[in-house]
């Protein structure tokens, strides 16, 4: 058997040093690119459920699923975050819009669900079409 090699192109060379690069810091930065968001919320009290009791809810929010695709033809991202709100734990879709951060879920026969944080902590959290909504503070941890 004779192997032949094809002198590599400076594209084809270039693409793969690139790719090389890209991957050495990805792995370089690894999971400190995961911002930790924790909060307590509660229901308004001007809410018929107003019990004063606070929700605990954390999720992270890992910015290298932000990146630009290095080829305009790579598929689109799915970008995922694990959130722990009270007993239960699902998937959500994380964001980053400017300086607010938070998530949204499809969460089937319970509608949608969101949490919106601001650049100052102040969150919102809302189940449509329940109308559940819950307001309280987000720290976020590098």
């Amino acid at each position: 058997m004779k192997i032949v090699l094809q002198p590599a192109t400076a594209a084809g060379f270039c693409r793969i040093a690139a790719s090389a690069a890209l991957a050495a810091i990805a792995a370089a930065a690894g999971p400190a690119r995961a911002e930790r968001v924790a909060c307590a919320l509660s229901a308004p009290c001007g809410a018929v459920a107003c019990t004063g009791a606070t929700v605990a809810v954390s999720f992270e929010i890992d910015r290298a699923q932000f990146a630009p695709p290095y080829d305009p033809d790579e598929p689109p991202r799915n970008k995922v975050t694990r959130v722990e709100m009270g007993g239960q734990r699902f998937a959500a879709e994380p964001f980053l819009i400017g300086g607010m951060r938070g998530f949204w879920e499809d969460a089937g026969a319970l509608g949608e669900r969101m949490l919106t944080v601001g650049p100052d902590g102040a969150a919102r959290y809302s189940e449509l079409p329940s109308g559940n909504r819950l307001t309280g503070t987000c720290e976020v941890f590098d």
